[in-house]
């Protein structure tokens, strides 16, 4: 018997109210840390939770016993107050990835922050996913070894950076390990930061050599050149641990103004399901934006422009297929490659 697909106007209005659980009212009781955030941030929280709508529907159905982790590298205090609203927040990305992801559920949550008011807000209002989320007071490029390193099953891997916060060989470890990324590159703070000499040192190790100077009074094109790295160590590190080409997918959603913008970008194997990114990016536009304000005023009671999303990540799911994960040399083991830290430019992927 097929699966049968929800209705359209079901699927908006489900939607809407998962939306609308996310959302909070200020409390003056809650004394605790606040990240800070416009519309744009609830955008970008959105499209990381429909992504792992769709990650964790295609996982589920190719991979039924394998676990997979929602890791946020830089997680925050765990809720956003959203200036352009009335006393309204929104909860962190681990609360959005819990809601979106209800039909199947990540079996684990690590969160990661550094600041010491940040992390306990976050521990306090984590509480209630329970055993199954860790929080981490750590320094993400400290840690990042510790995360990934050997562990065998899948990754959707958040990285919110607000500055040039998670360092390249940090990207180069999680590559090695299986996992989508999702990064939110700071474009409008590109140019201020490459012209300020303190800075130098931070983007060097932000993009993993001195490449940024090209793009010193352009910051488009600096996150040009941050994604076309990615797409290549993904696909030679994909090459040294498997022993054959892996086709990355990189591509950028522009979230913001004229005035300031970032971009968030998503790092995975090319398949069949990443079209449905390319379909995102036509969603969420300045119209969309300002109607997900109105929507957290209460000035609207539905999202129709997100009419459909469910009966899109039941298609991509129902057609996608166990060709997601290449089957590994057997002479090339993660642990051993591991091991071979200086060895990574001495292969390459055909061209």
């Amino acid at each position: 018997m097929g699966r049968r697909t929800m209705s359209t106007k079901h699927d908006s209005e489900l939607l809407s109210k998962k939306v609308k659980s996310l959302i909070v009212e200020e409390d003056a009781k809650d004394t605790l840390v606040l990240n800070k955030g416009h519309p744009w941030s609830v955008a970008k929280l959105l499209l990381l939770g429909q992504w792992s709508d769709l990650y964790s529907t295609i996982i589920d159905r190719n991979f039924p016993n394998s676990n997979y982790r929602f890791v946020d590298l830089l997680a925050g205090a765990g809720q956003t107050k959203i200036s352009e609203t009335h006393c309204k927040n929104i909860k962190g990305s681990a609360f959005v990835v819990e809601t979106f992801s209800q039909k199947h559920p990540f079996s684990k949550y690590i969160l990661v922050e550094k600041d010491t008011q940040k992390c306990e807000a976050l521990r306090q209002r984590t509480q209630s996913l329970g055993d199954k989320c860790e929080v981490l007071q750590k320094d993400t490029n400290t840690v990042v070894g510790d995360i990934f390193s050997g562990y065998p099953d899948h990754n959707l891997v958040f990285i919110d950076n607000e500055g040039f916060n998670v360092e390249w060989k940090s990207i180069e470890t999680i590559m090695k390990a299986k996992a989508d990324i999702i990064i939110n590159y700071p474009t409008s703070s590109f140019e201020r930061a490459s012209q300020d000499p303190k800075s130098s040192n931070k983007l060097d190790n932000f993009f993993g050599d001195n490449q940024w100077r090209y793009a010193t009074y352009d910051r488009k094109y600096s996150a040009t050149l941050y994604m076309d790295k990615l797409k290549s160590t993904y696909e030679r590190i994909k090459y040294q641990i498997i022993g054959k080409q892996v086709p990355a997918y990189v591509s950028n959603i522009r979230l913001g103004n004229d005035t300031y913008f970032y971009d968030i970008i998503l790092v995975c194997k090319q398949g069949p399901y990443t079209h449905y990114w390319d379909e995102l990016r036509n969603d969420w536009n300045q119209k969309n934006c300002n109607c997900l304000l109105d929507f957290i005023n209460d000035k609207t009671s539905r999202l129709d422009w997100f009419d459909g999303f469910g009966a899109k990540i039941e298609a991509i799911g129902n057609k996608s297929n166990k060709t997601l994960e290449p089957q590994k040399n057997p002479n090339t083991s993660l642990e051993s490659f591991f091991q071979k830290q200086n060895s990574n430019n001495s292969v390459n992927p055909k061209t």
